[in-house]
């Protein structure tokens, strides 16, 4: 388990740690293997420690930092989460106000309004279902069977590469490709995560909200992801901060009221 405040600055800088989600424990063998889902246990201890040495900011302190152009504290960090899973209301906020640690969480507004799931959910879902299979890739010729765990797990790690390093790949046609393979009915939606989105949008004041790039971001480069991280930017006096921002320049993200590390970019930007 990493300690976060090892990853902490004293040089006027800032540490965001960047998370998915907590849950209570560990439920599958397969699915959640690369602990995007952190325990409870884990996720307390880290904020535990890094809040005994760090000095935890809002984004609205962030904002106002990189606005006045003054150095941020020594040992300045921030939590963000992304996606906008339930559990980071149910299980992640009420160890946050415990420890005073104020955090932000992005909501992925592609997943609310399509009622989708991320690509790799949906093959780990997949994965956690089936017993002895096999799959054929487009990427090789060989076929790849698995029965354990463990082999389920090397296979997924050995698709998340190559998805991550094919721009030109249709993955929601890769992913109905899975399916169809394992003989499965196709999921594209999760209530663990739709019906959360709707819910932190309702409960929570502090919110971002970005759209899921056609392509890994990686691939977009940074002038164009420096043209399109924001589209309108505007502040409201007592109010926080509106932002309209989206990864897809084609879709307009609705603007909802947000205190987001967004904004900090975007008054870097200017």
């Amino acid at each position: 388990m990493s300690d976060l405040a090892d990853r902490l600055t004293q040089d006027g800088g800032l540490t965001i740690f960047l998370f998915h989600g907590v849950i209570e424990r560990q439920q599958h063998r397969v699915r959640n293997y690369t602990r995007k889902h952190l325990p409870a246990a884990d996720f307390r201890t880290m904020l535990e420690g890094v809040g005994r040495v760090g000095c935890a900011l809002s984004m609205d302190d962030v904002v106002r930092i990189c606005q006045s152009g003054e150095p941020f504290p020594k040992g300045a960090f921030a939590v963000t989460f992304d996606d906008g899973f339930e559990n980071n209301l149910t299980v992640a906020r009420p160890i946050l106000n415990e420890l005073g640690i104020p955090a932000t969480i992005y909501v992925t507004s592609r997943f609310v309004d399509e009622n989708g799931m991320s690509w790799i959910d949906r093959i780990e879902y997949a994965m956690e279902l089936v017993n002895a299979e096999k799959l054929k890739f487009p990427w090789s010729e060989k076929t790849f069977s698995f029965a354990t765990a463990p082999e389920k797990i090397a296979i997924l790690g050995d698709i998340r590469a190559h998805v991550k390093s094919t721009p030109d790949l249709d993955v929601d046609v890769f992913v109905s490709d899975i399916f169809r393979q394992l003989d499965l009915e196709e999921v594209r939606s999760s209530r663990e995560q739709i019906d959360q989105n709707h819910r932190l949008v309702i409960h929570l004041e502090i919110i971002g909200t970005y759209e899921i790039p056609k392509r890994p971001v990686p691939d977009i480069g940074p002038w164009r992801l420096k043209r399109e991280i924001v589209i309108d930017l505007t502040h409201h006096a007592g109010s926080g901060t509106r932002i309209c921002s989206s990864l897809a320049a084609s879709q307009q993200v609705s603007q909802i009221r947000a205190r987001s590390v967004l904004a900090a970019l975007a008054a870097a930007l200017r």
